[in-house]
């Protein structure tokens, strides 16, 4: 000790063994629960990183455990990814979780998938069978295949962000999918206060690479209405099927209703559309009624309906649409730090069936964007992941006319997917007039130009 700590008072030695005394107390006699999340873990080989959340029941004092990974799983880690061993992970007074992240290399995984085990131990000379708490992590092999089903790293924000900041996102980061508001719907003003801006982007964004997600904001419950008194809180059945699909309109003559909204933006039969809910809790039976109806409309359309809404209310909600793809809220706030975003299966959300999780809320999180694409300099999002039910939409490039031809060349494919081109004279009906086979990730389309038609458009969509 007089080595050590050499130069030290006699005053101020004492006090500073006494803090090394009660540190070593407070990490050898934790008596609270504790666990991680998400639990079990997946993560795509070429997501960059994996990050667990480890909670304990009792904050009422500091403590300090450690966290490793183990590779008995049957599993040897052949570089897949950067091992943690004994890491420190300080709780202070009132602090229930704290964050460990473990990277994650893209090596071409050998033989599939591979699991490995994450502890969490009261000392750093613990053997390994001894720990607070324990989880399997499997790394998922992804390379090649088509794309659907993977987990996507994606967004939603309030505003259209602008044509210009969306393809630097696409072109910059590996966020794949976002989440589109239709207008009007009951409750689009009061929740995300953007009105119609994301209306009429939709090509745009299917052109960019975006796999797209529309989102029709309903009647809340009334009986959780203390929650945002501002949002329209008038569920019944009848109003279900009505905002479902109708004729209804709203006081500017505006289609008020999902189909004819999706009908209206080019969304294709077969589209998923988020119901967002956005009280907690269980839902009263006019919202129940509500939903199922709605629900009920979108169906009968050709449309898939999805609900969003907060894990709270999820079982409830479950309980009318047990079928229905669950967007769940459930904040972690990990605030990751940018590209690659984090790839997480969506069950990490607690909702075990989830096909999208909502795991970091605005105003928790912004990403920087050149102020040349973006004058702000940042764009204030939810993000989120999804396992995607299709693939990204291919990418138009490479324009050339020549000779009273349009040359394109379309790229982000895969290999065997069938792409069928669409040709429209006014944004609003369109004809298919190729089909092609995908030998690659690109497909060249050409196409003879009309002299007699003033404007043509195309679109590219995936079956």
């Amino acid at each position: 000790m007089e080595t050590s700590f050499q130069g030290f008072p006699a005053r101020r030695l004492t006090i500073f063994a006494g803090m090394i005394l009660w540190q070593l107390f407070a990490t050898t006699c934790i008596a609270d629960s504790w666990s991680i999340t998400p639990n079990p873990a997946s993560v795509n080989e070429n997501n960059g990183h994996l990050t667990f959340t480890i909670a304990r029941s009792d904050n009422s004092t500091a403590t300090t455990v450690y966290a490793s990974t183990v590779h008995d799983q049957g599993y040897s880690n052949s570089g897949y990814y950067v091992g943690v061993l004994n890491q420190t992970v300080y709780f202070s007074i009132g602090q229930t979780t704290a964050q460990v992240t473990v990277t994650i290399n893209d090596l071409g995984l050998t033989s599939g998938s591979e699991t490995f085990r994450f502890i969490v131990q009261v000392n750093p000379t613990d053997p390994v069978n001894t720990y607070l708490a324990t989880d399997n992590f499997t790394i998922v092999n992804n390379d090649g295949g088509a794309s659907t089903g993977t987990v996507l790293a994606g967004f939603d924000t309030r505003a259209y962000p602008t044509d210009q900041a969306m393809a630097w996102l696409r072109q910059n980061s590996n966020l794949a999918w976002v989440g589109y508001y239709l207008y009007p719907a009951p409750s689009r003003n009061v929740a995300s206060n953007g009105g119609s801006s994301w209306m009429g982007h939709f090509f745009t964004l299917a052109a960019q690479g975006w796999a797209v997600a529309p989102i029709y904001i309903g009647e809340q419950d009334p009986a959780h209405e203390s929650q945002d008194p501002g949002n329209s809180s008038n569920p019944s059945t009848a109003k279900g099927m009505a905002d479902g699909n109708s004729a209804e309109t709203n006081y500017l003559g505006l289609a008020n209703s999902a189909v004819p909204l999706l009908i209206q933006e080019g969304f294709p039969i077969g589209t998923t559309v988020y119901l967002d809910i956005e009280t907690s809790g269980a839902q009263s039976q006019p919202e129940l009624d509500y939903i199922s109806a709605w629900c009920s409309a979108v169906r009968a359309a050709g449309y898939i309906p999805g609900i969003y809404c907060l894990a709270s209310a999820f079982a409830s909600i479950a309980t009318v649409e047990p079928n229905a793809p669950f967007w769940i809220a459930n904040p972690i706030n990990p605030s990751p730090g940018g590209t690659p975003f984090p790839t997480m299966d969506p069950s990490g959300s607690g909702v075990s069936s989830a096909t999208a999780w909502q795991y970091q809320t605005a105003p928790g999180y912004t990403i920087a964007i050149p102020t040349p694409i973006l004058p702000s300099g940042s764009l204030q999002v939810d993000l989120d992941v999804v396992k995607a039910a299709i693939p990204s939409q291919p990418v138009f490039g490479g324009l050339i006319v020549s000779g009273g031809t349009l040359n394109v060349t379309l790229s982000g494919l895969w290999a065997n997917e069938t792409i069928v081109i669409y040709s429209s004279p006014d944004l609003k009906a369109w004809t298919p007039i190729q089909t092609n086979i995908v030998s690659g990730s690109t497909l060249k389309f050409t196409n003879t130009i009309n002299p007699t038609v003033s404007k043509q458009f195309f679109r590219a969509m995936v079956q």
